[in-house]
């Protein structure tokens, strides 16, 4: 008797035990799962609130660099306006100056010393700034360069002009070279600017 006694006070301890098993398992998954869901709540307010710095930290990066291009873009627009202008009236002075069929008060003399002046200016401006300009537009101007030197030299440098048959050929020299550089460096500028697209694009 004394066995099933023992047996029964076993059984009922093995059943209490379970109990308590049961209930401690089902109060410890609540206590993790509540754990784990203010765990997860909190990764997501962390999470949440490191998206918003970085998105906040984008748009400032962004905006900096727009404005950087935007200096860049109007330096450049005012470098390129102000180089244009040094071109146009370096061709203007030549022009007038080498022209068989010119007008005006001025003498050869003169117009020469204009012609220089206004190629030393446009070339002084051309050599500080280049940086600013692409390498296509620097080249095109380098070859302007050579071709208003070529002019200058052919047409006497100033001190010697040609007559006759000599100025007519020296002027359709001229005329050969520097209009379709100018042109040229017209549709780079076009293209640099964005008022036409590159034929490449």
């Amino acid at each position: 008797m004394d066995y099933v006694r023992w047996l029964g006070e076993i059984s009922k301890f093995t059943v209490v035990m379970a109990v308590l098993g049961f209930v401690a398992r089902s109060l410890w998954s609540r206590v993790l799962s509540r754990d784990l869901e203010a765990y997860k709540a909190k990764l997501l307010a962390e999470h949440s609130q490191e998206i918003e710095h970085l998105k906040a930290d984008i748009r400032a990066a962004a905006f900096e660099s727009e404005t950087r291009f935007v200096r860049l873009h109007d330096k450049r627009v005012k470098i390129i306006a102000e180089l244009y202008k040094l071109l146009a009236r370096t061709a203007v002075a030549f022009e007038s100056w080498m022209a068989p069929l010119s007008f005006g008060t001025e003498t050869m003399e003169e117009k020469a010393r204009s012609a220089t002046d206004a190629a030393n200016a446009f070339f002084a401006f051309f050599d500080e700034n280049q940086i600013y300009l692409d390498v296509a537009l620097c080249d095109l101007i380098l070859r302007l360069r050579d071709a208003f030197r070529r002019a200058w030299a052919d047409f006497g440098a100033g001190f010697n002009t040609p007559k006759g048959r000599q100025w007519v050929e020296v002027w359709q020299k001229f005329q050969s070279e520097i209009p379709p550089l100018r042109t040229e460096i017209e549709g780079r500028v076009r293209v640099m600017l964005g008022v036409i697209r590159s034929k490449t694009e």
